[in-house]
């Protein structure tokens, strides 16, 4: 509990600085929901054309050098860029991507939109935003074509699982917000690979490379692992995936959980014998594995409603106290499990038909907002969650009836099959 209490105490003062409340009209809502799903559907791109492989994992890099440039592949002069677009296009390009004479960095040009007012572009220009966005598309894609035919930087191609993980869940929550199916497609493709080749007989692995598998899994490719089933279960409830996430949950807390202190340790119990076994709590460029594993271990334990795994959460509170006071900002992702405990929850049930009009509205209703004080667990009937959420599996439909259920810490509100009612409760926009 003081761990509990100290780090709500940062946590509010962060809050009370960030959310302060500002109205956004519901144009500019849907404005930055448009731009930045066009930003998330271009990352995905991006993977797909140059870091996916043919069987659907994906490569660790691509390297910065080209013929011992470094960046020689990505950057531009204004004289090229001008040549491929001509005039009109191509001072339109500049102006936007800061590409100028001398270069935007260290004598070179890599376009940027650092400095770019674009609401200053349009009325420069007199264009509209559509008529903004289809000109620079176009010349993207122009330059995209140019690019292609300079020598392309070596791929490192090793497939690791906890790299891969992190993507399947990117894509699993791209797929859940925007609802666009590919993206699920490719996830699932991705853990499927993940499956064949780097859990052999259960035993999560480190890398794969051209048919060869090599080193004991540690925390993180747990973590990860668990993290890409859950995303991935939320994206289309598919309860196998969910399963599968319990199962995985019981061989980490197996290999890697401290029964004398809590917390997990970086490797596990059955990798070679070290003088001492690491256990880390430090955010770098990914969360560390115990940040990750905090934050999964509640929400499994919340979807599942195995409480065990609660409480393993609130023990590493206490297990890290003493670091994060020292430095909190260097564990930002742990954080997130200390606010997610610490909120109202509620567990949100639902039963139904997959094709049920009803069903299908409720759920992309759900999925569209942001909701991380929110549980869902769906199934089309109760007898689907029987071993894997014992707890919903002993609830029933009404009259066969898409019906909710709308818990707090496990305690349901009476079901209702009136689906504007539960979205009024939850305090969702419901249907006109």
């Amino acid at each position: 509990m003081p761990a509990t209490r100290l780090i709500m105490n940062g946590s509010c003062r962060i809050l009370r600085k960030c959310c302060m409340t500002t109205p956004f009209s519901s144009a500019l809502i849907q404005k930055l929901i448009e731009r930045y799903k066009q930003i998330a559907t271009q990352i995905v791109t991006f993977i797909q054309r140059e870091m996916m492989h043919e069987d659907g994992s994906f490569f660790s890099a691509l390297d910065a050098d080209t013929e011992g440039r470094e960046g020689k592949y990505y950057i531009w002069s204004k004289k090229e860029i001008m040549n491929l677009l001509g005039d009109e296009l191509g001072s339109l390009y500049c102006k936007v991507y800061n590409i100028t004479e001398q270069g935007n960095f260290e004598g070179e040009n890599i376009p940027n939109l650092i400095f770019t007012r674009r609401e200053a572009i349009l009325e420069e220009t007199g264009l509209t935003e559509h008529e903004l966005t289809e000109r620079l598309e176009g010349a993207r894609i122009k330059l995209l074509e140019a690019r292609e035919n300079r020598s392309y930087p070596h791929t490192d191609d090793k497939v690791l699982t906890s790299w891969n993980a992190l993507m399947i869940a990117g894509l699993a929550k791209a797929a859940k917000v925007f609802h666009e199916p590919d993206f699920l497609s490719m996830a699932e493709t991705a853990i499927r690979f993940l499956e064949r080749h780097l859990i052999p007989d259960g035993r999560v692995m480190v890398r794969y490379r051209e048919g060869e598998v090599k080193n004991k899994g540690f925390i993180d490719d747990y973590a990860f692992l668990i993290w890409a089933y859950l995303e991935l279960y939320e994206a289309g409830f598919n309860p196998s995936y969910l399963k599968k996430a319990k199962t995985l949950c019981t061989s980490m807390l197996d290999l890697f959980w401290d029964e004398r202190h809590g917390g997990f340790f970086f490797t596990g119990n059955d990798a070679e014998t070290l003088l001492v076994r690491e256990k880390e709590v430090y955010d770098g460029a990914v969360p560390s594995g115990n940040s990750a594993a905090a934050v999964q271990l509640l929400r499994l334990g919340r979807l599942t409603g195995d409480v065990s795994l609660i409480e393993k959460a609130e023990a590493m509170f206490s297990v890290f106290k003493r670091e994060i006071e020292a430095y909190p900002s260097s564990s930002a992702f742990f954080m997130q499990s200390v606010l997610a405990h610490i909120m109202p929850q509620k567990e949100i049930v639902v039963f139904g038909s997959k094709d049920d009009p009803d069903r299908k509205w409720f759920i992309e209703a759900l999925q569209e907002h942001f909701t991380p004080a929110y549980t869902i667990l769906a199934a089309e009937n109760p007898e689907e969650l029987a071993g894997i959420s014992d707890f919903a599996a002993g609830y029933e439909m009404i009259d066969g009836k898409t019906t909710v259920y709308i818990c707090e810490n496990f305690t349901c509100r009476r079901p209702t099959t009136d689906i504007d009612e539960a979205m009024n409760v939850l305090q969702i926009s419901s249907r006109a």
